[in-house]
């Protein structure tokens, strides 16, 4: 079985590394690990004077932004592997509901891991809307880990 897991945050990463080690063994799976750094566009459009002025501290972090997606990966990549799994690791930009079903299909994946959290509001919402999205359109089952905090 080809496993997509798809991963958020470190955090929430190794828990669900933890779910795919406690329902899988490493000889019944092989497991691409997943991140997908997000376009963070601004509802609104900074004006062109403040954008000259903070474009090289915007540039800095959003480098900081995917070093933090490509270790959350490795990290997720190691411990896998550690534990017997045959493992790869995957770091796409784009908006995470669309390129989970996109990247499962290249992958040719059996099965999509994805984790939510219990989250208030308008966050428990977009990860609902995540989950559903994903699962609406992965052309493999999905399964959903929830995350408490």
């Amino acid at each position: 079985m080809k496993i997509l897991l798809a991963l958020d945050t470190c955090a929430t990463a190794d828990q669900t590394v933890a779910t795919v080690q406690r329902l899988f063994a490493p000889d019944m799976a092989s497991v691409v690990a997943l991140s997908v750094v997000g376009s963070n566009e601004l509802d609104v459009a900074p004006s062109p004077v403040l954008l000259a002025s903070v474009a090289q501290n915007i540039a800095v972090l959003e480098a900081d932004h995917v070093r933090t997606h490509e270790e959350c990966v490795a990290r997720a990549v190691r411990t896998l592997r550690a534990a017997g799994y045959h493992t790869s690791g995957d770091v796409r930009h784009g908006e995470p509901r669309d390129v989970i079903p996109v990247a499962a299909r290249e992958h040719q994946a059996d099965l999509v891991v994805v984790g939510v959290h219990r989250r208030t509001s308008i966050r428990r919402l977009i990860s609902r809307s995540l989950a559903s999205h994903v699962t609406e359109h992965a052309h493999c089952d999905v399964l959903v880990v929830r995350h408490d905090g």
